[in-house]
Parts: structure tokens; C-alpha cells; sequence
């Protein structure tokens, strides 16, 4: 901390980088205590006055047969590495783990396998042609000779210390006679567009060199063969031997660090202290890590940001539910639906047990729908309540531990039983409507009692069991979508699956013969990766229903997505059920039709008011059947036929269904528990003839207070169609 060579080259040592938090007395006695730098701890020679460098009371965190030597007080401080497969003796500490520098040699190939080196080459690096460097797009070849040789120009680029003695220090070049949008090149490239003015918005790197030129004393570690020559005629440089020539293309970071241009801009730390990418507009800083993202890389609903801070800001943000409109239609779809079903529900029991065995059938039918109904409409309300007062904006850094909790999974049960439970009762009450309108002759009463129990038995336990089984420990190596690693481990971040670990496994350890693992298999070579000795490395499953944060039974699945056969199957089902309900409703709708013509042929032999107010009545109740199958069957077609072609475009891959998630569990499914009980439990009915008696009630107070006394016959004419009661829906509609 004290500089004592006119240059500071004391202090800007690469040792002096990493250093103790403890101080002591130096043997080369200064006035005051000093850090002692990392390296200088057990290595045989006492730089502290009483050799406390040198003692073994140092705290230590040790694994296999390796000391791993901690700069801090206590062994609460240690934390777990990565363990290098080929050298049992080497680690990478987490954080350094995928930071563009190879510490051992497997962490290139196991970070390329997560894609976090991927590069283009084309961006990257020029191709060489002749003595020249050149842009693939200028090379020629029988098919660019004519646009080479009307848009490609030649130019000369030069390092800032030529000419240099023995060394390349300049070259030419052929590339496009255009301006470059250089956030999307890296490397050696980035650098000779921005310095010869070709990127927009970008200055050259190496105007940046606060050092000035490299000169011989400058590079404290540099790789390769190396040799001093004469830079610029005034001073003795360093160069650098690459591809069978000395090159003086280097770069001097700030702490006294050499590397070539290669290394810069190119999203890694090679310098030490990041000064090879300060300058740089190619990449996207994490916010509380060093790590540097390509802007292809920002905001691609793909995290590469141990922090998730690619996805999670201002600009791409993330919650349960999008949108202010989907978020009040949440809580208005589920308000309404859980208020209309429970009074359709204490309807339903307050009649449950009365009549015939048909009378007590429907009223068991009615409260199934209406009990699933009410689910789905309490599920929508929990949803809304964890995206707007649990989470808020702060869903998108906190979706995981959401995803993986029990909560998301009992979310998920309670939609997927509820829509099941309402559907298949739905089924089951328009087979038996069918069934009777038909004239099917019936069993007897107690077997039928029996059978219509048994039914409505299977019903709960077929959807129980669809709600249940993908969150079943037993069956988790099937459903099981991936495993959350917490914020730690780079080279696993968000939702690993199956195959993104298979990959990782396979750079790690070398080829494996099996092609499918299990997830006690994956986590078992996983935990041989890293140490796990201090309890940080996290680990949680993402169940079936925590694909989104909607907690939605998962329908949008691809053509090689191993739960297809399981999500097809219940999609299959919804389907037969939709086709079930719209041929036994139009079947009913047909016999209604009939009805009504044979009951319009006898009106013109009834001359008598009786027989002509029968005729009305019955007329009335099969216009009201009529309108309720419709209602029925219209409803059900827009809510299911859509959604099942989306789900069978997504799996075809004709489209990317992902972000309906939201509008499915808010809209599209939702949207049938709020229609259900104004039909079945004949609502619609109920309030329109509450409305004709609010109405006739109003219009005969309003005569009596203008003292007026119109005739009553009149007034009975004027009020008829208002307050005329509606008919009791006949035997044939229950």
C-alpha cells in the first residue's frame, strides 16, 4: 500500500491483487502494520516479523488431498470450489468458474457446453488471405466476385508503437467499405474496426492505454515466447511470437498485464482487472458479478447472468402475470366465478336428496360442475394474490424459489383437478340428458341409484389422480422439468434440464455411454463435480406445474418433450369430452326441435285460452332449452377448439405458444367456470325474471303516483311481457 518505485510497479504487482485481511509487521520494518499478499502465506519464507505468515494457525478449508488456503479469520468464510476431473489436486473457485480464463482443464469444455463461450467466428477473428487479413464477405470465390469487387476496399491498420524492429505491426486489410454495428464482434476484429472509425458509437480500445506504449519493463505476465526489440525507433518494446512471426499487437491493461488482441473485447477478464473490457461496447455487465454478456445474449428469455440480471431489469422484466389487463381480468374472472358458484352451489344443496332419482341425479351433476368451477375460479384468485401482493416486480429475481415451492405445485393441483372435475361432470350430465330425452328405457331405481354413485366416484378419482400423479416422488425421474442450483454455480443457472446436463456431464467426465440418465443418477454425478462441505450449493426440483409462473398444467410441450405422452393424453381426453357434450346437446336441441313443431301443429286445433296459455308454457321452456344448449355448446367450443389447435401447433413447432401461459390461465380456460353456473343453474332465468318484476313493480308505483286510473286491463296488456312469471323448466331440460 506504500509505493516505493517511482513507477508503482511495487504495487501494481499482480501479487499485490490478492490480499490478506489480516496485517502485520513486515521483517523490512515500516511504521505501521501491512496486508500480507495471498501468495506469500506457507510459502517457506517469514515476511512477518514474529512469521505469522508462516504459521499453521492460519484458518485453512481443506477437501481430498488438497489444503485450499483461505484469506479469512474464521471457517465460516470457506466456501465450496469446483473440482478439476483430470487433476484431483486443482479447484476453481465459484466465482471464477466460466470467467473466460481456463484454470483447469475441463472448465472450457464444461462452460462451452452451456453455451457461455459460444462466439461467432465470423465476429471474431479475420480470415488470412495472402499477406492480408480479410472478412469472410471479401474473400473471393466464384460466388462474391462481383459484389467483392463493387463493395470491399483495402486499408492499412497500425498498432499505436509502430514501426517495431522486427515485428509485424501493421497489416492489410480487405472488409466491407461500410460502417459496422460492433456490439456484436469481439476479439481481435472489435479492436481494428473501432480504431480505424468503422464502428459506430465505439472508440478504439486502445486509446484507453493509461500506461502509454508497451515498452520492455511494462508486462508483468504475458503467454508466449517473447523477446525486446525496438518500438517506434525511441525505446526497447516487448512482441510476442504468433503463428511463426513476432508481433507487437499487445495490449497493456492497467495493472501492468500484456495481452494480445484477441483477448480484448472479447467478454473475458483476461488482463486480471477487466481493463480489457472497460472500454468496450460489445456486452451487458451483470450487475453484482464481473461477468460481461454479448447483447444477443440480453433480454433472449435465456439466463446467462448468475444474478439473472441479462433478464431481470428494466428493459426485459419478468412477472407471473403480464400486463395490467390480464392482472385485473384475474381477480375478475376468479371474484365472479368463486361468488356465482357458490350461490349456484348452496342452490344446488339445499335441493340435494329431493325428488326422483333424475331430479336428485341433476342436482348432484350441477353441484360437481359448480364445485370444480369454484376451484378453478380460487385458484385464479391465489394466482392473482401471489403475483400482486407476494411478488410484484420482484417475481423475475425470485421466480425459482416461487417455481420450486409446494405452494406452485398445490396451485397447480387445485386447476388441474378443478377443471377435470368440471368437465367430465359436464359429460356425465349431458350423456344422462341424452339418454332420457331419448326415451331410453330406465333401470331400475336402486341399481340406477347405484350406478349414477359409482359414476360420479370415478369422476373424482380420475381427476384427482390427473391433478396428482406429476408431483408424485415416485414418478419425478418423468416429470420433473429440472433442478435450481441457486445463484452460485455458473455453470448451471435457472432451470437445467435433462439435456443441458447430460452436456455439462459429458465435458466433465468424458463420453458416457448412456444416452438417458436418471435424476438420482444426474444429481449424483453433479455433487462429484464440486465440493460440499460448507451447506452453500443449493439444489431444488421444478416440478411439472412450475414450467411458468402461472402454476398451469403444462399443454404447450414439444414434438421431443418427454412428458408429451402424458399432456397429450389429458388433452385427448378434454377433447373427447368436448365432443361428447356437443353430440349429446345437439341430439337434445334436435328432439327440442321436434317437440316444438308438434306442439305449434296442435295450436291451430285449441281454440280455448287454456289450452293456448299450455301451449305458451311449453313453448317458453323449450325456447329456454334451446337457448341453454346453444349457450353450451357455443362456450365450450370457444373456449377448447382454439386452445386445442394452439397446443397442437406448439407441439408440431408451427409456433412457440410459450407466452399464452399467462392468457391461458387468466382467459381461455378460466373463462367456462363463470359461464357454467349462469347456464346450468339457469341464473340468466332467474335475474331476467327478477328484472320484469323490479320493472312491473316500478311502473305501477309510477301510476298510483300520478293519481292516474288507467284500466286495468290495459295495464296488465302494457306489463304482460315484463312481469309475466317464467315457466318452470320441464322434466325434459333438468
Amino acid at each position: 500500500g506504500i509505493q516505493a518505485c517511482e513507477d508503482g510497479s511495487d504495487e501494481g504487482h499482480p501479487i499485490c491483487n490478492k490480499m490478506f485481511s489480516i496485517s502485520c509487521d513486515r521483517r523490512y520494518k515500516h511504521d505501521e502494520e501491512l496486508p500480507v499478499p495471498f501468495s506469500w502465506m506457507l510459502d517457506g519464507v517469514e515476511d512477518c516479523l514474529l512469521g505469522e505468515d508462516e504459521s499453521f494457525e492460519w484458518p485453512t478449508c481443506k477437501f481430498r488431498k488438497t489444503e485450499h488456503r483461505q484469506a479469512h479469520i474464521a471457517n465460516s468464510q470457506c466456501t465450496n470450489v469446483f473440482l478439476c476431473h483430470q487433476d484431483s489436486l486443482q479447484f476453481v473457485e465459484l466465482y471464477q468458474l466460466c470467467d473466460g480464463i481456463e484454470d483447469c482443464g475441463e472448465e472450457a469444455s464444461v462452460c462451452q457446453a452451456q453455451n457461455l463461450f459460444e462466439r461467432n467466428l465470423f465476429l471474431t477473428k479475420f480470415i488470412a488471405y495472402g499477406d492480408s487479413k480479410s472478412f469472410q464477405y471479401c474473400v473471393p470465390g466464384l460466388g462474391s466476385i462481383e459484389r467483392q469487387s463493387e463493395s470491399c476496399v483495402n486499408e492499412m491498420f497500425y498498432s499505436p508503437d509502430h514501426p517495431v524492429f522486427g515485428a509485424v505491426s501493421s497489416f492489410l486489410m480487405t472488409l466491407p467499405n461500410t460502417s459496422f454495428t460492433c456490439e456484436y464482434t469481439f476479439g481481435e476484429v472489435y479492436v481494428v474496426l473501432s480504431c480505424i472509425g468503422r464502428c459506430k458509437y465505439a472508440s478504439c480500445p486502445l486509446d484507453s492505454r493509461e500506461l502509454g506504449s508497451v515498452r520492455r519493463e511494462s508486462c508483468n505476465r504475458i503467454k508466449g515466447n517473447t523477446v525486446f526489440t525496438l518500438g517506434k525507433r525511441q525505446f526497447l518494446t516487448t512482441v510476442v511470437r504468433t503463428d511463426k512471426v513476432y508481433s507487437s499487437m499487445l495490449f497493456l491493461c492497467k495493472n501492468r498485464n500484456c495481452v494480445t488482441y484477441d483477448k480484448l473485447c472479447d467478454l473475458a477478464n483476461d488482463c486480471g482487472d477487466n481493463s480489457d473490457e472497460l472500454s468496450c461496447i460489445n456486452h451487458f455487465k451483470c450487475e453484482t458479478t464481473a461477468a460481461l454478456v454479448d447483447h444477443t445474449r440480453k433480454c433472449n428469455g435465456v439466463i446467462d447472468c448468475i444474478d439473472f440480471s441479462d433478464e431481470c431489469n428494466s428493459e426485459c422484466g419478468k412477472e407471473i402475470i403480464s400486463g395490467a389487463f390480464l392482472k385485473v381480468l384475474a381477480w375478475l374472472i376468479g371474484g365472479v366465478s368463486v361468488v356465482l358458484n357458490a350461490v349456484a352451489l348452496r342452490n344446488g344443496l339445499s335441493k340435494l336428496g329431493k325428488g326422483n332419482i333424475k331430479g336428485k341425479f341433476n342436482v348432484t351433476a350441477k353441484i360437481m360442475i359448480n364445485l370444480g368451477d369454484m376451484i378453478t375460479g380460487l385458484y385464479l384468485l391465489a394466482i392473482a394474490a401471489v403475483d400482486n401482493i407476494v411478488f410484484g416486480e420482484n417475481y423475475c429475481q425470485n421466480q425459482f424459489e416461487w417455481l420450486t415451492s409446494k405452494y406452485c405445485a398445490s396451485f397447480g393441483v387445485m386447476m388441474a383437478f378443478g377443471s377435470s372435475l368440471s368437465l367430465l361432470s359436464m359429460t356425465y350430465l349431458s350423456l344422462f340428458r341424452a339418454r332420457t330425452l331419448a326415451g331410453s328405457r330406465l333401470i331400475a331405481t336402486d341399481r340406477m341409484s347405484w350406478i349414477y354413485t359409482f359414476g360420479f366416484s370415478l369422476i373424482i378419482v380420475v381427476s384427482l389422480a390427473f391433478a396428482v400423479m406429476p408431483i408424485l416422488p415416485a414418478l419425478e425421474n418423468y416429470f420433473v422439468n429440472g433442478i435450481f442450483y441457486g445463484k452460485s454455480i455458473r455453470i448451471f443457472i435457472g432451470n437445467v434440464n435433462k439435456e443441458d446436463h447430460l452436456s455439462v456431464l459429458k465435458a466433465y467426465y468424458g463420453n458416457i455411454a448412456r444416452r438417458e440418465l436418471s435424476w438420482g443418477e444426474i444429481e449424483r454425478l453433479s455433487n462429484l463435480m464440486f465440493t460440499d462441505d460448507y451447506g452453500q450449493l443449493e439444489r431444488k426440483k421444478i416440478h411439472f406445474y412450475g414450467n411458468e409462473g402461472v402454476c398451469l398444467f403444462k399443454y404447450f410441450v414439444k414434438s421431443d418433450d418427454p412428458q408429451k405422452l402424458f399432456v397429450w393424453l389429458n388433452i385427448s381426453v378434454n377433447f373427447f369430452c368436448f365432443l361428447m357434450i356437443s353430440i349429446c346437446y345437439i341430439s337434445i336441441n334436435s328432439n327440442a326441435r321436434k317437440s316444438r313443431s308438434k306442439v305449434t301443429g296442435m295450436t291451430a286445433m285449441q281454440q280455448d285460452a287454456n289450452a293456448r296459455r299450455n301451449l305458451k308454457t311449453q313453448n317458453s321452456s323449450l325456447d329456454r332449452l334451446q337457448r341453454n344448449v346453444s349457450l353450451i355448446i357455443l362456450t365450450d367450443f370457444v373456449c377448447w377448439i382454439p386452445f386445442l389447435i394452439v397446443c397442437a401447433c406448439h407441439t408440431s413447432e408451427v409456433l412457440d405458444a410459450s407466452f399464452l401461459y399467462s392468457y391461458s390461465s387468466v382467459l381461455i380456460l378460466p373463462i367456462n367456470s363463470v359461464f357454467n353456473p349462469l347456464i346450468y343453474d339457469e341464473m340468466v332465468s332467474k335475474m331476467r325474471e327478477t328484472w320484469k318484476t323490479f320493472v312491473s313493480h316500478v311502473l305501477r308505483s309510477n301510476a298510483r303516483d300520478s293519481h292516474l286510473e288507467p284500466n286495468a286491463c290495459n295495464v296488465n296488456i302494457a306489463l304482460e311481457n315484463l312481469s309475466a312469471p317464467i315457466p318452470k323448466a320441464s322434466n325434459s331440460e333438468n
